[in-house]
């Protein structure tokens, strides 16, 4: 019977471990097929405790002595339940573990964060004279990349070109992740120039290596030069542009992707949605969700906390929470990136109604989560609460304030003209302030016409970067709120001597999924001259 529901992969009325002990009150004595079935029944339930129990029963009968079971034993405890220790007893118990065990354990000394472990092992494997196969060498370049130590990953190289073991692209994708893992970008290029045979996969790594080094030209180029992309390719370079703030191109190269014969999966979409919501593209987010609903891409809900974000974050706050609602997967992100979008769109009280349904739903906030709650207590104008929240970060939600939350509680105490407040938080603050803070507190100023804080706002942010005319304008105005036109005269001859101007002002729109930017004064545009007669159509008709 645990033989037919293994096999047949049937879901039993009864727990695997019910049939066994029923084959026990038969009388029928169970040897080493009955025991490697049963493992294998159990393996889905991730029971540690039945596992145990089995393994208890192994011994008793005297079966521990078969390889088979012990093998079986060995990968219940390390590739299910995670167990290394009790894997480890399984396999010292044994009397000659094969290859195959062995393999086992330093994977699992691997995955649970013990390389030196791993890689003692796996020395004592080599000196007891059993050789390593490309699976057992796959997985410890893989892992020896924790180390971050090329010197390890060089003698680790070096044993597989002495020792003949054949690099097939499992182990020379681990080669390449290994160097890269340890820093050594240069070291993983030179020996992917040097393999003769590159499949797909190992394009894909050295790309990969090449985003997680910052080196976007090398990956753009490798991926320009990769004759057969799949979708991993495509999504290693959509998501690393946009990751390193090159939303424009990450939205160029998945249009590019739509005329490949390439389907994007969810991680093409998360990339892209993450994009869109950070030019604020909604005119290209909204055809991805169309895309998405068109081929039945979110039937899980998967996609849903990129949707909410885009939409929020492209100012489409009622789809946002449109699509939260109907969600079946209101995970953390879902929960936060709703109560953010309603704090930036001025939705106070609605944002915090959702931070206490989130909480009623026993879902553990984040700090980004409070940085969101912070926010809508800011846009509400509520001060009590503000405080409140702030202060229970520590003790109710074991979360210890940023210098996002300083400064969100000093954006609420400057809207409330509670200045000097302001300037007490930012002056107990655990860190240095940053130009954010200060900047918060000199715009407020200039809204309550604190000149004294003014001007020391602004004499930080220029200790900060004494190029930033932005704080010197600021001080200007608030001089010229008060009339002290001798101090705006000054401001405007030391920005005059040191060169300096107002930064440009910039805005930007999207048309049919191209997102184009425009500064102030900038007439490189290609289409600069239509666009400006039309600007001064639009201007005659409204004068009309």
């Amino acid at each position: 019977m645990i033989k037919k529901l293994v096999e047949n992969e049937e879901t039993p009325s009864e727990p695997p471990l019910v049939f066994y002990r029923k084959m026990m009150e038969s009388a029928i004595r169970p040897n080493s097929h009955t025991f490697m079935y049963l493992i294998k029944a159990l393996i889905n339930r991730l029971d540690t405790r039945e596992g145990e129990e089995v393994h208890v029963h192994v011994i008793r009968t005297g079966v521990v002595t078969s390889q088979f079971v012990s093998s079986a034993l060995l990968g219940f405890y390390v590739g299910v339940c995670c167990c290394v220790n009790r894997g480890r007893r399984v396999f010292d118990e044994m009397s000659e573990p094969g290859l195959v065990s062995w393999t086992a354990m330093i994977r699992a000394y691997f995955c649970l964060k013990y390389p030196r472990k791993a890689l003692e092992m796996f020395r004592e494997m080599v000196r007891l004279g059993l050789m390593p196969d490309s699976v057992a060498m796959a997985v410890v370049v893989s892992g020896c990349g924790q180390f971050g130590d090329t010197s390890v990953a060089e003698c680790v190289h070096g044993f597989i070109n002495k020792s003949g073991i054949h690099v097939d692209a499992f182990v020379a994708s681990g080669l390449l992740s290994m160097y890269g893992d340890c820093g050594n970008l240069e070291s993983a290029y030179e020996l992917f120039l040097e393999l003769d045979e590159k499949n797909v996969v190992m394009w894909n790594t050295m790309i990969h290596q090449c985003i997680e080094h910052k080196n976007l030209d090398l990956a753009k180029h490798l991926f320009g030069l990769l004759s057969y992309r799949d979708v991993v390719s495509w999504n290693t370079m959509v998501a690393g542009l946009s990751s390193e703030g090159l939303h424009k191109e990450a939205l160029a190269l998945f249009h590019e992707m739509e005329c490949s014969d390439v389907k994007p999966n969810t991680l093409t979409l998360l990339s892209t949605l993450s994009a869109c919501a950070s030019l604020g593209a909604l005119e290209t987010g909204t055809w991805i969700h169309a895309y998405i609903e068109r081929n039945d891409m979110n039937l899980d809900g998967s996609l849903d906390s990129g949707l909410i974000d885009m939409y929020a974050k492209c100012g489409n706050i009622d789809k946002a929470v449109q699509i939260f609602e109907r969600s079946p997967r209101k995970n953390l992100f879902a929960w936060t990136s709703t109560i953010c979008g309603l704090a930036m769109h001025g939705h106070g009280m609605k944002a915090l109604h959702y931070f206490n349904e989130m909480q009623k739903a026993n879902v553990q906030p984040d700090d980004v989560t409070l940085v969101g709650v912070l926010n809508a207590c800011a846009h509400a104008g509520l001060l009590d609460q503000g405080w409140h929240y702030f202060r229970s970060m520590e003790t109710d939600y074991s979360l210890t304030p940023k210098i996002e939350h300083y400064g969100c509680m000093i954006d609420l105490l400057g809207r409330k003209g509670h200045l000097k407040d302001a300037y007490e938080l930012i002056m107990e603050m655990p860190m240095k302030a940053n130009e954010v803070i200060w900047g918060t507190l000199l715009s407020a100023s200039r809204v309550h016409n604190y000149v004294d804080l003014g001007e020391f706002a602004a004499k930080q942010l220029l200790e900060l970067d004494p190029s930033d005319s932005w704080a010197q304008v600021m001080l200007s105005n608030i001089y010229a709120g008060e009339a002290r036109w001798d101090g705006v005269t000054r401001l405007r001859k030391e920005m005059k001597d040191k060169g300096l101007r107002k930064s440009p002002g910039c805005s930007s729109t999207e048309v049919n999924g191209r997102v184009h930017e425009f500064l102030v004064g900038d007439a490189s545009h290609p289409s600069h001259k239509e666009i400006m007669s039309m600007m001064e159509s639009i201007e005659q008709v409204v004068k009309l």
